[in-house]
């Protein structure tokens, strides 16, 4: 923080401008909504953190938490039995058959 400095009466003394201070904020209430989960109207933060508690809720700003890597960890072996299941797709496919399939990818993602 910036020191500012005053001569008062022969002597220099720190000063804190006004807008340094530190002075206590008070938060207003929230608007009432309504509840994405029951549809319910919630009408204060104290009913919206009751809410959140009651339907094992976790509200999420901006800062990305630890709790989200831990979710991707779960579904990662995920991942390898769906690249098993397209194997095993293509496999069971003939050649004419995964022709025309790759065939339709591409003239789709040209936007034919």
């Amino acid at each position: 923080m910036k020191r500012t400095y005053k001569i008062i009466d022969g002597k220099c003394v720190e000063v804190t401008p006004k807008a340094q201070l530190r002075l206590h904020e008070i938060m207003p209430d929230i608007k009432p909504y309504q509840s994405m989960i029951t549809g319910e109207r919630i009408r204060s933060r104290s009913h919206h953190k009751q809410h959140l508690r009651d339907h094992e809720c976790t509200e999420v700003g901006n800062d990305v938490d630890k709790q989200f890597h831990a979710y991707d960890d779960l579904h990662s072996h995920l991942d390898e039995s769906r690249h098993e299941i397209i194997k095993a797709q293509f496999n069971d496919m003939t050649h004419d058959e995964f022709k025309k399939m790759i065939n339709k990818s591409v003239r789709q993602a040209r936007g034919h």
